[in-house]
């Protein structure tokens, strides 16, 4: 047994030689590519502290030569500063590399340039500089109320003037579309839309313009843009919880993002972007932090309707799928974001409200109104009541006023009977005239109506309080008889 262990563990040895053998040459190679980014890290820190020796731009008369003294200066600034160490060369660091950025932005500004090796370089420092590993945001303490608490990089005078650097490359317009695309798509797109999520509220912003940027100039890149921003989305939605405070950053500008999109849409409308409709902006609606970029979601949707009003029904029944049962706030945002959408396909002129599709979903929307109308939360409650004075909701009402106005009577007469609160039972009351005064005749008629079944509702609650009540006594009759049985 002895000997087959030492065979064993020789047989091990061999093995770990074996593969160690087979990878050293790798493992050279990666620690020779680590000594070459120090040492090359190590000059270009060195470099940053005597870089005032460097030639300055506005004396250079060549653009070949302004091109190259650039692409020097860049290169410095590929390296990033430590802004937690208050040591003097870091400081002085931190100034030279501000200085040559803004230098460099201001040459661009005022001189063309369409050099390839300088578009390498400027990617390469734009890459090393945002392409970083963010702070978690649930780790920060913030305070809404308080806006001197809101995190703040340490890095943004940095970060500020890359931003405008990208800004100025992508929208170079003396570089091949080609050329230009090679270096932005792929991981330097998904890497961008990253960012988003960034801690600091004044980096999405600026992440914002210039995907915009891109997508405008980049036809090729719209389609793989559309799919990270929806990728973002799909994560914030199928992941998120509701102690993810900070879970929503960036979804506000995304959204204005895709409205601009959808603006710029062409009749009729790409099946591609009803995809997007479907999947990511609906969705978007069962989110936890809805109140935080509900304005940009809602112009989102009726941005969408009005170039396609059909899809109108894709988003009221999406709205009605997830309306909520806990949350007043939310029910109070979906019957804003239903009167916007329910105007624009009113005035829309390619629409006809006749239309059996819309007619469904509408009788559907307004069945909503009225069961909100009788909330236990009097927000709620009084702003679905408030909803039967705006013009476009008295259209559909008289569009369908046969199947709408017994509900709506009905929930105007519980709230004045039963309704908990005076202040929406005097509002309860100024739409109950309102609707008469519309319509005398067709009121008094549901209201008869109305009347009727009560009287027959009533009618038939005697006779089963009736039949209970000989059924009741029938049983006791049979318990008389069968107690004298049991005694004997």
């Amino acid at each position: 047994v002895g000997a087959d262990n030492n065979n064993n563990n020789n047989n091990n040895d061999i093995d770990i030689a074996e593969v160690v053998g087979e990878y050293r040459p790798l493992f050279a190679q990666l620690d020779r590519q680590k000594r070459d980014l120090d040492a090359r890290r190590d000059r270009l820190l060195a470099g940053l502290l005597s870089c005032e020796k460097m030639k300055a731009l506005v004396d250079c008369n060549d653009d070949e030569e302004r091109q190259q003294l650039m692409c020097s200066k860049l290169e410095l600034c590929a390296v990033c500063c430590d802004f937690q160490v208050s040591s003097s060369e870091e400081m002085t660091r931190v100034e030279n590399k501000k200085d040559l950025l803004l230098e460099v932005l201001q040459a661009m500004s005022a001189h063309k340039w369409s050099s390839v090796q300088l578009l390498q370089q400027c990617i390469e420092t734009i890459w090393e500089n945002l392409f970083r590993s963010l702070p978690d945001a649930s780790m920060i303490r913030t305070d809404a109320n308080d806006d001197e608490m809101d995190f703040r990089d340490p890095s943004w005078d940095h970060l500020q003037l890359i931003y405008e650097l990208t800004f100025h490359v992508v929208t170079n317009t003396n570089i091949d579309k080609k050329t230009m695309k090679k270096h932005l798509q792929g991981q330097f797109l998904e890497k961008l839309i990253h960012l988003f999520c960034s801690a600091d509220d004044r980096e999405p912003q600026y992440v914002k313009i210039i995907v915009h940027a891109i997508y405008g100039r980049f036809m090729a890149l719209r389609k793989s843009i559309r799919k990270h921003l929806a990728d973002y989305c799909f994560r914030y939605v199928y992941t998120s919880t509701l102690r993810d405070n900070t879970s929503w950053q960036g979804l506000p500008e995304i959204l204005e993002i895709f409205c601009s999109i959808f603006q710029g849409l062409n009749v009729p409308v790409k099946p591609d972007y009803h995809v997007v409709l479907r999947n990511v902006i609906v969705p978007l609606h069962k989110s936890f932090h809805l109140d935080e970029f509900h304005e940009q979601l809602l112009q989102c949707c009726t941005q969408f309707v009005t170039k396609d009003p059909y899809s109108a029904p894709v988003i009221l029944g999406g709205i009605l799928k997830f309306w909520p049962k806990f949350s007043p706030l939310k029910e109070q945002l979906f019957i804003t974001e239903i009167v916007h959408i329910l105007n624009v396909c009113v005035r829309h002129p390619n629409i006809k409200q006749s239309d059996p599709a819309f007619a469904t979903i509408t009788i559907a929307v307004l069945n909503k109104f009225v069961e909100c109308m009788t909330s236990p939360h009097h927000q709620v409650a009084e702003r679905s009541l408030m909803v039967w004075r705006d013009e476009t909701i008295r259209i559909c009402v008289d569009l369908h006023r046969e199947k709408i106005w017994p509900n709506i009577y009905q929930a105007l007469q519980h709230n004045k009977e039963k309704y908990w609160l005076s202040a929406i039972r005097n509002i309860n009351r100024q739409i109950m005239s309102d609707f008469k005064r519309r319509d005398p005749e067709f009121f008094e008629k549901i209201e008869q109506q109305q009347q009727s079944h009560d009287f027959n509702t009533t009618q038939t609650q005697q006779q089963k309080e009736r039949k209970k009540l000989v059924r009741e006594q029938r049983w006791m009759h049979l318990k008389q008889l069968a107690k004298p049985a049991q005694n004997v």
